[in-house]
């Protein structure tokens, strides 16, 4: 009787691991951001990013592999110059703030 109530507690534990398991993918630490959008520019080239509202600041971490300038309302632009990955990160008057993932690709 002990070994077969053994082998239940141990299905019953790896059961218990995998049920865990899926959810602990279920968690939102495992999903991608979705406040974090994506623009892809050449390096060279210039992509314009559409925003709406009142800019308070903008700004891109890595200066290296982009720049950021102000193009007409509505819209920034965002020049690619070596290839690599950064980040823009553009806060609203009211305190909403974007990032987008700046991808720069050889031209």
């Amino acid at each position: 009787m002990d070994i077969r109530r053994s082998a239940y507690v141990k299905n019953f534990l790896a059961i218990t691991a995998l049920l865990l398991s899926l959810l602990a993918l279920q968690s939102p630490l495992w999903r991608p951001d979705p406040s974090l959008r994506s623009v892809t520019a050449k390096a060279g080239a210039t992509v314009m990013v559409p925003y709406e509202g009142e800019i308070e600041r903008a700004m891109v971490f890595q200066k290296r592999n982009a720049t950021l300038s102000a193009a007409v309302p509505g819209q920034l632009a965002v020049h690619g110059h070596v290839p690599g990955k950064t980040s823009l990160l553009i806060r609203f008057k009211g305190g909403e703030s974007k990032v987008y993932e700046i991808i720069v690709l050889p031209g």
